[in-house]
């Protein structure tokens, strides 16, 4: 399978002490809202600034991914309605 590194360490909100946590959205269409949306991962350390997505992936498929953060009482940031955050990658046909 195609491992994805999801990096966000140019990308850290200016107060990034008070994040507890991030959540990983996935989908083959733009983010634009959280309703009804469960996260792709969840719980990811407010240490860290990437992730991998080593999940099995489609060739010459195209997905989205959105990352947003979580305080300590789990109050999670909000979204914009565009996709402008969207980290966006098409995995090669071969």
């Amino acid at each position: 399978g195609i491992d994805l590194k999801i990096d966000w360490s140019k990308d850290l909100p200016f107060s990034a002490n008070g994040i507890f946590s991030y959540n990983v959205y996935r989908d083959t269409n733009p983010i634009v809202s959280l309703e009804e949306r469960r996260p792709f991962a969840s719980g990811v350390s407010g240490d860290s600034t990437s992730w991998i997505d080593a999940s099995k992936k489609r060739r010459g498929g195209t997905y989205y991914y959105l990352v947003t953060a979580v305080n300590p009482s789990g109050m999670e940031q909000s979204v914009s309605g565009d996709s402008k955050y969207n980290a966006v990658i098409t995995i090669p046909e071969k």
